[in-house]
């Protein structure tokens, strides 16, 4: 590995690191003196960290290889299964929380309650995705389409947070937030342009 490699490597994982902690440091700033509903804060906002990191670097499959000197699955399956057992977290401790099952049931009855709880199908996308991945050398043809749903996700989770999630009431938060939702569509558009062109 180069030194270049070796830096850009630290300077990547001081950056996971800082979201991580930042974003705990604000959750836990918010004082809240329910144990259950910081957890579900945790596994929200934990849980979107990580699939965007998850996301974001399959579009730098090789530069991952070369900076970390790892495999990239290896390193993409740790942030996607934190993002998983984070967002499982988030429902199933606010159901405990609400007492009531209904928060894994998508709500259509109109355009807002869909939007403002779009988590739910989010949750249920997530998993599909992660299992047609599994199943990939069975749907060689089909299973990049669901796994790239998890743009899907990252955008549903984003407004559901934005409409009715409590630590979206933080600017910081909602700025972080959106800049992700971002960058995980641009490095997108971005390997696609590069495919175009051949050079990937």
């Amino acid at each position: 590995m180069t030194k270049s490699s070796e830096y850009v490597r630290y300077l990547i994982g001081l950056v996971i690191m800082l979201v991580y902690i930042v974003v705990g440091v604000i959750i836990l700033s918010i004082g809240e003196p329910n144990p259950y509903l910081t957890i579900v804060r945790f596994g929200a906002l934990y849980g979107y960290i990580s699939m965007f990191f998850a996301t974001i670097l399959s579009n730098y499959i090789r530069d991952v290889r070369k900076i970390f000197n790892r495999p990239f699955l290896k390193i993409h399956h740790y942030f996607a299964a934190i993002g998983m057992v984070s967002i499982t977290i988030h429902p199933v401790v606010f159901s405990i929380y609400a007492a009531s099952l209904l928060v894994f049931v998508p709500d259509f009855s109109s355009w807002y309650a869909f939007w403002s709880l779009a988590g739910r199908p989010a949750l249920y996308l997530a998993y599909t995705a992660v299992l047609v991945s599994l199943l990939r050398t069975k749907l060689p043809k089909y299973w990049r389409y669901f796994h790239g749903s998890m743009y899907v996700v990252l955008t549903f989770a984003f407004v559901h947070g934005f409409l009715i999630g409590a630590n979206f009431t933080n600017p910081f938060i909602v700025v972080l937030f959106l800049i992700m939702l971002v960058l995980a569509y641009f490095t997108a558009i971005s390997r696609f342009v590069r495919k175009r062109k051949g050079t990937n």
